[in-house]
């Protein structure tokens, strides 16, 4: 419905997969336009490069998008009309914002770089995001661990298959065999899928749903966790415009972009996912590092060591020698640098198997047995104190009844009933 030729944007490397589609615009009479790298990453003058240019169609990924819906002349402008939106997957808060955006069309396009370049593509409206359905020459499967297809509304491997394929990964021929297998499902003769590692459902109307990757299944603490459902739920809140979840030394951490504190969003997770997949460690951060691609790039996410935690909103500093003590404990087999004595042992990392290290680490260093059920019931610095003064009290009073009784046993009848008497 749109005149030709259009000006069509290049806004990927063109060592990246989405500079193919993009280059091949020209066959169909397009005109390029090619966006400078240095104002990619820079909403602002991303977006005035489009209007100068008189852009109509940009191909972009999510967080690229984020970066112009932030300037504040998004809505004015009108420029460019057609969005295609891939290569990450669009969070729930994004997708209503873009499906009610009734001046621009945005599509969301989904495909590996093997199947060359997008498998599916879905214009982006109604509540729930989705990848579409699969364009021409391409044929998806969703299937089992035994490569059967799965039933509506079961989650399966997305396979591509069709004349997208690529022909295999160069010199690399167990790789190419692994991942390009042949299509039980065609019927025709050398015909071949492609795994993608990605899961997703069939929806009654044939809209394909993504779910994640096989491969962000990860296991914490002897749970078997799908980061890609954290980091769903927690793209649902109000106040997070985007967030990623990884699992780092056995602990689950989330890096947000949100005006809310970390403890508003853990009760918030805690009211719609078990406990053991709500992260004990927060990063807040003004944006989410990107790629030159435009992807979210995680190797360059802040180490946890500059983590906040979900604890107290008000650090308590420890304030007798016992409680500096704990803290210490607390703070190397935690791995957080500063707790304060209101800071809740679970909300912060722990869990059963570094409160048994915890309470190893008191006994040895206060010389007492103290059960391991009270750290459950003094989850925290100042409660943990003063179970440990009492411990010290009761054994104290303890030894000293056992010095009496072995005392008692040399004494004379008379004898032991005068010093139970004094």
């Amino acid at each position: 419905k749109y005149e030709t030729p259009l000006r069509v944007s290049v806004n990927a490397q063109l060592s990246f997969d989405a500079s193919v589609k993009q280059l091949l615009q020209l066959m169909s009479g397009h005109t390029l336009v090619i966006v400078p790298e240095d104002i990619r990453a820079s909403g602002p003058e991303l977006l005035a490069y489009l209007r100068d240019q008189h852009v109509d169609v940009l191909d972009c990924t999510p967080s690229q998008l984020q970066l112009l819906l932030a300037t504040e002349s998004w809505q004015q402008e009108r420029v460019p009309r057609l969005l295609l939106v891939g290569g990450e997957s669009i969070g729930p808060e994004l997708w209503e914002r873009l499906a009610t955006d009734t001046g621009r069309e945005y599509y969301n396009v989904y495909g590996p770089t093997e199947c060359t370049v997008d498998a599916t593509v879905g214009n982006v409206q109604g509540k729930t995001a989705n990848i579409g359905r699969q364009i021409a020459n391409t044929r998806i499967y969703l299937v089992d661990e035994n490569l059967h297809q799965v039933p509506l509304g079961v989650r399966g491997e997305i396979c591509v298959a069709g004349e997208c394929l690529a022909r295999g990964y160069l010199n690399r021929p167990e790789l190419t065999a692994e991942r390009f297998v042949p299509d039980a499902h065609s019927g025709e003769a050398g015909a071949r899928l492609y795994h993608t590692g990605d899961v997703a459902r069939y929806r009654a109307d044939g809209v394909i749903e993504f779910s994640g990757r096989l491969d962000d299944q990860v296991k914490v603490r002897g749970h078997r966790i799908e980061l890609g459902e954290i980091e769903a739920v927690l793209s649902t809140h109000e106040r997070v415009s985007e967030a990623v979840v990884l699992a780092q030394e056995e602990r689950l951490a989330a890096y947000v972009v949100s005006e809310a504190e970390p403890a508003e969003l853990r009760e918030y997770l805690q009211e719609r996912l078990p406990e053991y997949m709500i992260p004990t460690a927060w990063v807040k951060l003004d944006a989410l590092p990107l790629t030159t691609n435009g992807k979210v790039d995680r190797k360059a996410l802040p180490a946890l060591g500059l983590a906040q935690t979900a604890a107290a909103e008000t650090y308590v500093a420890p304030r007798t020698p016992m409680e500096e003590m704990l803290a210490s404990i607390w703070s190397e087999l935690l791995r957080v640098e500063r707790i304060g004595i209101h800071d809740n042992f679970f909300a912060i990392g722990g869990h059963s198997l570094v409160a048994t290290q915890v309470i190893t680490r008191v006994r040895s260093v206060f010389n007492i047995e103290l059960p391991i059920r009270r750290l459950f019931e003094a989850p925290t610095i100042a409660g943990l104190a003063v179970a440990v003064v009492q411990e010290q009290a009761s054994q104290v009073e303890d030894d000293e009844m056992a010095q009496i009784i072995a005392e008692l046993e040399y004494l004379s009848d008379d004898d032991a009933l005068s010093q139970v008497n004094h």
